[in-house]
């Protein structure tokens, strides 16, 4: 099982120079990575994306307000990502939940030549509340041991992926840089202390 740390030292616009994962996984050097998202939130996937020197897509339904149907939403993620890894991108690297991007990605990586990996977050094994991704878990399992690795945040999520036959890498969230604001404080701090100064 593989740990990828992504902690910037020095410059932080420059690439982060290990990429054991990728090239182990297929990718060569100077291959297009594309790190894609069916979701509107592009944190991680930005963040990876540029830090291993590749490009982050979040794909989702356009709309204002209210959210289409999911039917809708998965038609057009599929639509969109095979239209976007139309041009044979090196690697691919694809958020899930929902493993149904994971499928799509796959799917095209199989059929135009290029390896794939999956980003399990923790929905994505049916934790969190996340039902759909729960009862989809033989999908999520089956996909687990065709994929080059699956990226996940922790150690029980890996040992998870073990016991499916899959490989595991581990990747920590990068802690966030810089100070964080002070909340603003409404009135004077009062600290009551009960007990003894003896």
């Amino acid at each position: 099982m593989g740990v990828l740390s992504l902690v910037r030292r020095g410059d932080p616009a420059a690439p982060v120079p290990a990429r054991r994962p990728l090239r182990s996984a297929g990718a060569r050097p100077g291959d297009e990575l594309v790190f894609l998202a069916w979701g509107a939130v592009r944190g991680r996937s930005v963040e990876i994306a540029r830090a291993l020197g590749g490009e982050a897509v979040s794909l989702y339904a356009p709309g204002a307000g209210r959210r289409p149907h999911v039917a809708w939403r998965y038609l057009h993620g599929a639509v969109a990502t095979a239209w976007r890894l139309r041009r044979r991108p090196g690697f691919v690297i694809v958020t899930s939940p929902p493993i149904v991007a994971g499928l799509v990605a796959y799917g095209c990586g199989r059929l135009l030549g290029f390896p794939v990996a999956l980003d399990s977050h923790p929905g994505a094994f049916g934790a969190q509340g996340d039902e759909l991704s729960r009862r989809l878990l033989p999908l999520h399992r089956h996909l687990a041991r065709r994929v080059a690795f699956s990226m996940v945040a922790a150690e029980p999520w890996a040992e998870i992926v073990t016991a499916w036959g899959g490989r595991p890498v581990v990747v920590h969230e990068a802690p966030m840089l810089g100070p964080l604001p002070r909340p603003p404080l409404v009135e004077r701090l009062r600290v009551l202390y009960v007990g003894r100064f003896a």
